[in-house]
């Protein structure tokens, strides 16, 4: 599970079960890595000269598992041995890894597949033509430094840059795999269990939100980028991705380790590497889809959520948004206000409780309203008709020009993912124990104290949205 430690960040050495994979949240059980013995890399330049001719892609992956989740990024490299580079792709991982230790209780999949090694390493991955293989055996490794700091977004642009320049290619997808926490940036020092993504627990240092929109900057963007990370499909992320790449693809919920495969994902694009972004992000779908949904229904494990977000698209999100948030404040009132706290109670939440899907929270607002107009608690006028156009075409926009394509499977404490659409936003959770009585209710609202203030984002300052979040929570 791809996930950032709970809000209330549970006691120090306490766990979360998922699946029969057992994490534990404790820092002191990350090793300090030590750094890496002097292994000479394969001579991947007898074989590998640099730069390679420009080929139709090149994926990049920056897979960080400095951290509980070392294992299962040396799995996913073995993975990609099963599709490999080859003449129209190449296939490039930064790979991150401490190894884990007999005593603590994020081992319970201590298989490293063959990685040996803690730190970093960089590799050309060449496919393994044994179908049986279950070791890291036939990828080439690139020269690098052995322990970068993958916390740090600079590293992530080197790498990205570097990819580029020796393996050119038409488009470029690249893929951040690691932990993930929406847009909540806790302040950089150890132990810090909630923040953007990519976390190194060795360093203590993780990527920012709006580090994610620097990064792409400075490393001329991409065609599609992939969070394999928990709760990143926000739109609070989506924003400060801009259009630096056409398509974003993530969870808005926790995302199981078994949830993406990169051996099934990438196939079909190896099969056709002259398919467009646009139908690559398809067949992806279609195959992520597939085998999940498959696996739900048969054993009905590992639920969740995965979208596509058209980045052109955005733009029109943050207007359409500041539109419905300016309508509903000028409706006003104590009925209005009891009727977003009633969305605010109802809308499906994920792992950070004031991580909401946005769509149905504007569902269930507009319903709410509609109710209280016809027992006459609001009267209808020319405010409540704004309103309720401002949310029809939030609505239909999510569905039918922001989110091309959205997974939503299974359920889990409770929690229907089919109500899922694609994007989540900051809306504070109501604490259970004043739910009923909304007019005096408490809040689950995101820690004050962030490194990055949420009216500091750029989807804040598109749309004023803290300016309706505090309406909404005022006494």
């Amino acid at each position: 599970m791809l996930l950032a430690a709970p809000a209330a960040a549970k006691a120090a050495g306490s766990a979360v079960s998922f699946g029969g994979e057992t994490l534990s949240l404790a820092p002191g059980n990350i090793p300090a890595a030590e750094k890496a013995a002097a292994v000479p890399a394969q001579p991947a330049a007898a074989v590998l000269p640099l730069p390679q001719p420009r080929k139709k892609y090149t994926i990049a992956l920056f897979m960080n598992g400095k951290n509980n989740l070392g294992t299962f990024m040396a799995r996913k490299l073995m993975e990609l041995e099963e599709v490999g580079s080859d003449e129209n792709i190449n296939i490039v991982a930064e790979i991150g890894l401490v190894q884990p230790k007999p005593a603590c209780s994020t081992c319970a999949v201590a298989n490293m597949y063959g990685a040996a090694w803690e730190g970093t390493r960089r590799f050309y991955v060449v496919r393994n033509p044994d179908p049986k293989h279950t070791k890291i055996a036939s990828s080439l490794r690139l020269a690098a430094p052995d322990n970068l700091d993958m916390g740090d977004y600079k590293n992530l642009v080197s790498f990205v840059t570097w990819t580029k320049a020796n393996f050119p290619a038409e488009k470029y997808i690249v893929v951040i795999g690691n932990h993930g926490g929406a847009w909540v940036d806790r302040k950089k020092k150890a132990p810090a269990p909630q923040k953007g993504v990519s976390y190194d627990d060795v360093t203590s240092n993780y990527i920012t939100t709006p580090e994610i929109g620097a990064a792409l900057r400075e490393f001329g963007g991409a065609d599609v980028l992939i969070f394999d990370d928990c709760l990143m499909q926000a739109a609070e992320v989506a924003s400060e991705v801009g259009t630096q790449a056409s398509f974003l693809l993530g969870s808005e919920e926790i995302s199981y380790t078994s949830h993406f495969k990169p051996a099934r994902l990438f196939a079909p694009l190896k099969a056709d590497p002259g398919m467009t972004p646009a139908a690559f992000v398809s067949v992806f779908m279609q195959t992520f889809s597939a085998y999940n949904g498959a696996f739900w229904n048969a054993y009905k494990k590992y639920p969740g959520t995965f979208s596509v977000i058209d980045t052109a698209r955005t733009a029109g999100l943050e207007e359409l948004v500041k539109n419905y948030a300016r309508a509903a404040l000028a409706v006003g009132g104590a009925q209005a206000r009891l009727a977003f706290r009633q969305a605010m109670k109802d809308v499906i939440r994920y792992h950070y409780k004031y991580c909401a899907d946005l769509y149905n929270f504007v569902q269930l607002a507009q319903q709410n309203m509609a109710a209280k107009i016809t027992e006459g608690k609001i009267p209808e006028s020319d405010q409540t008709r704004a309103l309720d156009s401002a949310a029809g075409d939030l609505r239909r926009y999510i569905s039918n020009e922001l989110v091309p394509y959205n997974f939503a499977i299974g359920s889990a404490d409770g929690t229907e993912y089919a109500r899922s659409h694609g994007v989540s936003v900051y809306i504070p959770a109501i604490t259970a124990s004043t739910a009923d009585n909304l007019a005096t209710a408490a809040f689950i609202a995101a820690p004050p104290t962030l490194k990055t203030k949420y009216t500091d984002l750029a989807f804040d300052k598109a749309t004023g949205w803290s300016a309706f979040v505090n309406y909404l929570t005022a006494k």
